[in-house]
């Protein structure tokens, strides 16, 4: 690789209408990123999907396409990459090809990338917690009820 040409990679968990900003912050924080560490953005991908399941299209489809422009992929952090630990066995072929803001322009070593890839699956697992938590609060409560009431119709 002896341009720096990149991809750069963006997720969010929810739909585009939800957390409104958190792609666009993304994309243009890497855009910056990529600037200012002399890479050439070819490409940006952006996906709507939840960091624990594995098996993304668009990140595939952006692997795939740095890997054949022979350029690198730019992500904000690791838990924008993923939060599931068996999600590494995919992506580890390409470890060498990814560069996260939040650690500077530079190769991940094995044990960081893995330490913070643990700390994201954990953290999802958390914030899955904090959320139950607080629909049965407001459903103990407020007698709210979540999902189709008509489904057990069916």
């Amino acid at each position: 690789m002896d341009t720096k040409n990149c991809v750069i990679y963006c997720r969010q968990s929810t739909g585009a209408n939800k957390q409104r900003n958190s792609i666009s912050i993304q994309i243009d924080t890497m855009r910056a990123f990529a600037k200012s560490n002399g890479y050439t953005v070819i490409a940006e991908y952006k996906e709507y999907l939840s960091g624990t399941i594995v098996d993304r299209p668009v990140l595939m489809e952006a692997i795939n396409h740095a890997v054949k422009a022979d350029a690198f992929i730019l992500i904000l952090r690791v838990d924008r990459l993923m939060r599931d630990l068996k999600g590494y066995a995919l992506i580890e072929p390409y470890v060498d090809r990814f560069r996260f803001a939040q650690l500077g322009d530079r190769p991940v070593d094995l044990f960081t990338f893995t330490v913070l890839l643990s700390l994201a699956q954990n953290e999802s697992k958390i914030i899955s917690l904090r959320t139950s938590m607080a629909m049965r609060k407001l459903r103990d409560n407020d007698g709210r009820s979540f999902g189709n009431p008509n489904i057990a119709s069916f």
